[in-house]
């Protein structure tokens, strides 16, 4: 009865904690032409219906090191530096030659990173993340660019995509308790192609008033090449209003005086690529 006990304690504890689903992804976010550089940033997204707190965090990256190299001492971590550690590299291989496994298309050079973020404080954990959050970016890695003419290829290590190459995969925690955390699924990898063409400098987006009343105004750095798509949800991810800027807009205004007073997330998306680009939490208040 005891065995019994103690399995059915461990299937409980399981369930509980085995929950959250978050989706990962690497998106190159500025390329510098003239010094041949692009940092891309790492992002991650709850998926489905849960609060995650982010613990520790161990990720491993292949990439085609013919064509790109990592900058490691300007790759940083972009969490709140007071809750988590700096960004630290704890292994860096390039120039690999794999081409006799032929599981990625760039295996003839491989390149491989593994870096860490962890948790300073276990007892108090780090920052929540719900599904209508949007992207949260907690790292931004430089490569120098070898070759800009020819597209290169970033890809997260996981089950049957690199697992001829090694079957130590990305790792990521959820603080559930007091020092106690559990293994994060991660449901969906997005990896990246850095090609010249599509990587220009960051178009910075301004979201306001913040507080507001009654209207929340987009604005963009520049003209949009691509059409966005706005997108207003409330706390339980709940989509209130959605707007589609068509390309070639710089900027919109949304009227969000019928809602009632409370905090909303204000997301825009890339309507080609279908990603989250900009997510910004807005209070509507009631005087």
């Amino acid at each position: 009865m005891k065995t019994l006990a103690l399995a059915l304690v461990l299937l409980c504890t399981s369930m509980l904690y085995g929950s959250s689903e978050i989706e990962l992804r690497i998106t190159p976010e500025h390329h510098d032409v003239q010094n041949h550089f692009v940092y891309a940033a790492v992002e991650i997204a709850v998926s489905n219906d849960t609060e995650v707190v982010l613990a520790d965090q161990n990720y491993r990256l292949y990439y085609d090191s013919e064509l790109l190299s990592l900058d490691r001492a300007e790759s940083f971590s972009d969490l709140p530096m007071d809750k988590y550690s700096d960004l630290e590299v704890l292994e860096l291989f390039e120039g690999i030659k794999a081409n006799h496994v032929k599981q990625l298309a760039f295996d003839q050079s491989l390149g491989f990173v593994n870096f860490k973020i962890d948790l300073l404080d276990n007892s108090n954990g780090g920052i929540a993340l719900h599904k209508g959050d949007g992207w949260q970016k907690v790292a931004v890695l430089k490569f120098e660019i070898k070759n800009d003419e020819v597209p290169a290829q970033m890809v997260w290590s996981r089950p049957q995509v690199t697992d001829q190459y090694a079957t130590a995969f990305v790792e990521l925690m959820e603080w559930v308790s007091p020092n106690q955390t559990a293994p994060l699924e991660v449901k969906k990898y997005a990896d990246a192609v850095v090609k010249k063409e599509e990587i220009t400098a960051p178009i910075y987006i301004n979201v306001g008033p913040n507080p507001t009343l009654d209207f929340v105004k987009i604005e963009y750095s520049e003209t949009m090449q691509a059409s966005t798509l706005v997108r207003i949800s409330d706390t339980n991810g709940r989509i209130l209003v959605n707007k589609t800027m068509p390309s070639g807009t710089q900027k919109t205004t949304l009227n969000i005086s019928s809602l009632p007073a409370s905090i909303y997330t204000v997301e825009i998306v890339d309507m080609h690529s279908e990603m989250s680009i900009h997510s910004v939490k807005i209070a509507k208040v009631d005087y």
